[in-house]
């Protein structure tokens, strides 16, 4: 195992772009299939010296933990569903570096030595600074490549709201797509000539329009069926305009 992981002499992207060459060939002519963007904590309770890994509160769990935040793409259709990308996100030190570099700021510097141990300090926080990517930009940088490739030309996507944002959703619709998202309770909509809250619309539809709501037989991979009920209507996102938001009851409330 040693051998075939750290000393075959493969390249992790040269890998990836064979694997997603290889999936590409599986998924055509088979039906719809739908490219899915979504993250995680990917959790490392003894591993704090794995590279991403940092102690940092998680609201998940509700405690301090450390972890690897990843984001995913994965491809799917009603027989199968594939890995097509997994990024590992660096972690943002900024707020440490910076006050690091503030303590330790010195006046004067008469020894050479010292200048160039500064210099070097500024140097890797610039680079640390601008290497780090938001989990949306990251969502982005993995579109781009995968409409690159052209591997899945008739897949669209669907997205989790914490990858969701502007420069994705003009990237995809950029390449003829069409993307659907989650969105976050807190989220404003426009709502017949009012910004509103999702999750404040959800509840008044629940309330006094159950009408509203049309049942919806969903087919598992495991054979059984599932019911559920959905609402849709075309409405707007602050920032991302004139989208479709739909709603389906949950347990506790609604998913957007």
């Amino acid at each position: 195992m040693h051998e075939g992981v750290f000393e075959a002499g493969w390249k992790l992207q040269e890998l990836m772009v064979g694997h997603r060459q290889e999936r590409g060939i599986d998924y055509q002519g088979v039906g719809r299939a739908v490219i899915g963007l979504d993250w995680t904590l990917s959790h490392h309770e003894q591993g704090s010296q794995i590279f991403g890994v940092k102690r940092a509160y998680d609201y998940v769990e509700h405690r301090m933990s450390c972890y690897q935040t990843v984001v995913t793409a994965v491809i799917a259709n009603r027989e199968r569903f594939d890995g097509l990308e997994v990024v590992v996100q660096s972690p943002n030190y900024q707020e440490e570096e910076k006050a690091y570099l503030q303590m330790t700021a010195q006046e004067t510097y008469t020894d050479m030595e010292q200048v160039r141990q500064r210099l070097l300090e500024l140097l890797h926080y610039q680079k640390n600074r601008l290497a780090y990517r938001k989990r949306t930009e990251i969502a982005v940088a993995i579109v781009e490549q995968l409409e690159e490739e052209g591997n899945f030309p008739q897949a669209n996507y669907a997205n989790d709201f914490g990858v969701l944002s502007l420069p994705l959703t003009q990237l995809i619709e950029k390449h003829g797509k069409h993307w659907v998202s989650e969105l976050e309770c807190s989220r404003n909509i426009f709502w017949f000539g009012e910004w509103r809250r999702v999750d404040g619309v959800a509840l008044q539809l629940r309330r006094e329009h159950p009408e509203s709501f049309r049942p919806v037989k969903v087919k598992c991979r495991n054979g059984s069926e599932k019911q559920l009920w959905g609402f849709t209507l075309g409405s707007a996102l602050e920032e991302i305009w004139k989208k479709t938001v739909s709603h389906r009851p949950r347990k506790g409330g609604f998913e957007r």
